[in-house]
């Protein structure tokens, strides 16, 4: 019989703020003194993926419902259902308020970029709506160019047959 061993999202309490969810985390795992204040980070860290992780899984569960194909049930996830417009995901929205995955989903925080205020989806006003697809669509501006430059590197790499932009420019491999 194997023993499941704890893991850090075991001591990462639901409630407060992520910083004092990680100081309580460190504080549980007994973790004082300079190994927390060195530790702080990595456990804030840590803290703001995995609440992030959960609110993605509760926004596609919310935004991606089964649907059913005969005896077969489909689910689609969010990226994979691209709206043409801001009204098909209002309809949707307005539909799936009576799923209990909806419930779920206006409990859920998310954090406003200015500021690191939190507030849940249910509560959030539709300017704060607004500013947090702004951030979003910004970062995802910024990780398009980032994609895109790594194309840029491939093509320069292929295009030289060589294996690494290192030895494109005739640099050591760190």
């Amino acid at each position: 019989m194997t023993t499941k061993l704890p893991t850090l999202a075991d001591f990462i309490p639901e409630d407060g703020d992520d910083l004092s969810a990680a100081i309580a985390a460190l504080a549980a795992l007994k973790v004082r003194g300079e190994t927390a204040r060195i530790l702080t980070p990595a456990v804030l860290n840590f803290v703001v993926s995995l609440r992030r992780a959960t609110v993605r899984q509760a926004e596609c569960e919310a935004f991606a419902p089964a649907a059913t194909d005969g005896a077969e049930t489909v689910i689609r996830p969010a990226t994979r259902k691209a709206r043409k417009d801001a009204e098909s995901i209002a309809e949707q929205v307005r539909a799936e308020r009576a799923d209990l995955r909806w419930s779920s989903l206006v409990a859920m925080p998310f954090r406003i970029t200015r500021g690191g205020k939190i507030v849940t989806w249910g509560e959030a006003t539709a300017d704060e709506h607004e500013q947090k697809a702004a951030s979003l669509e910004c970062s995802a501006a910024g990780t398009l160019v980032t994609a895109e430059r790594h194309r840029i590197a491939a093509k320069e790499i292929r295009d030289a047959g060589v294996r690494s932009l290192n030895d494109l420019y005739g640099r050591a491999a760190a």
